[in-house]
């Protein structure tokens, strides 16, 4: 095993839908007996300086992101807890605003992180873990939003390391972002994880992905959903606009993190035909518009209450994002930052020296 550090400066995977469950102490839990199917796996965690909050959660990364697990840490700066784990699968560790995952196969035993920083929007990690952790983490620090990374490079990345729940972990991120960039490939893909027992979510990924009918190229279906305003909006209301639908949640640390590329790309191309409607995942209404107020969206917010369009959508993570053309076309999939910045001077810079 091997240590690793990390720079975060707001991690990217958001693990979708909140629903929080009863927590208990972890202090005060015993442990009980596991059947063949559950692991332990030693959590150990050192902080440069104790927490504020006192309080760290463990989210699952399935379709309800409820907690896991919650810690009281309370003036702690040191703490280990043997956690039962029934499946292979990816965790939040969440703390304050901060967000760590990890990867937990059902081989490992041990998982120790060591942060500082925990105040800043740097935050510093390391992790002590299996050789899929390190892959997985490897991935992260590699290939987040920001960097300059080419396809390519990924590709040879994931072609480097052996078929494993990390790998088919990675590759689900990248066919939620990145599908048509991996076209060519997805024949090997599917044969390289066949009956792979840990690899079933990425094989029903790529499944509803070959029959989406949501794909780039394709006209945007129409829906109506209410503004905090109570007024009925959805993409034809945006007729003749650049339209970015933007799926996100109150809770989703990657969805707030991404909310200041998104002002700076309507504040600069509003008045040149570019528009953003927020598509709330929120269960509750009240954590919807408190957020819209307090991260001041100031684009058309709407709530999809009933998951209806969500499913049209075939949303699986949180954020996804389309961009559509003046005349419904869908012209792009989660593009964010730079890239957004990026495809939406292609389209209305040119546009306006013609």
């Amino acid at each position: 095993m091997k240590m690793k550090r990390y720079t975060v400066v707001l991690l990217f995977f958001s693990f979708l839908f909140l629903s929080c469950n009863e927590t208990k102490n972890a202090k005060n839990e015993q442990v009980e007996s596991l059947d063949t199917s559950e692991v332990l796996v030693k959590i150990i965690v050192d902080f440069e300086t104790p927490l504020k909050s006192g309080q760290i959660n463990l989210r699952n990364s399935d379709q309800t992101a409820s907690i896991f697990k919650t810690f009281d840490l309370t003036n702690l700066k040191h703490f280990e807890e043997d956690v039962k784990f029934s499946q292979a699968a990816i965790f939040q560790f969440q703390f304050d605003e901060n967000y760590i995952p990890l990867l937990i196969s059902l081989e490992e035993k041990i998982i120790k992180l060591k942060i500082s920083n925990i105040d800043s929007k740097k935050l510093n990690y390391e992790v002590l873990s299996s050789k899929e952790n390190e892959n997985f983490h490897n991935y992260l620090l590699r290939f987040s939003p920001n960097s300059n990374s080419s396809i390519e490079h990924k590709k040879l990345f994931l072609d480097s390391i052996s078929p494993s729940f990390a790998a088919s972990e990675i590759y689900f991120f990248e066919f939620e972002t990145s599908y048509n960039e991996y076209q060519n490939n997805i024949e090997g893909i599917k044969t390289k994880f066949a009956n792979k027992n840990y690899a079933s979510k990425l094989v029903n990924l790529i499944s509803s992905k070959e029959s989406n009918p949501i794909a780039i190229g394709k006209k945007v279906p129409d829906f109506l959903l209410t503004t905090i305003n109570g007024k009925s909006v959805g993409p034809q209301s945006f007729k003749g606009k650049y339209l970015l639908l933007d799926f996100w949640a109150s809770w989703c640390g990657p969805c707030r993190a991404e909310v200041p590329n998104v002002k700076e790309a309507y504040k600069k191309y509003r008045s040149k035909g570019f528009e953003v409607l927020g598509i709330s995942t929120d269960q509750d209404n009240t954590s919807w518009q408190n957020a819209v107020k307090q991260m001041d969206m100031q684009w058309t917010s709407v709530r999809d209450a009933s998951g209806e369009v969500s499913t049209l959508f075939n949303i699986q993570y949180i954020p996804t994002v389309y961009l559509i053309g003046p005349d419904g076309t869908i012209l792009a999939e989660n593009v964010r930052g730079k890239k957004l910045e990026e495809l939406l001077s292609k389209y209305l810079d040119t546009s306006e020296k013609k």
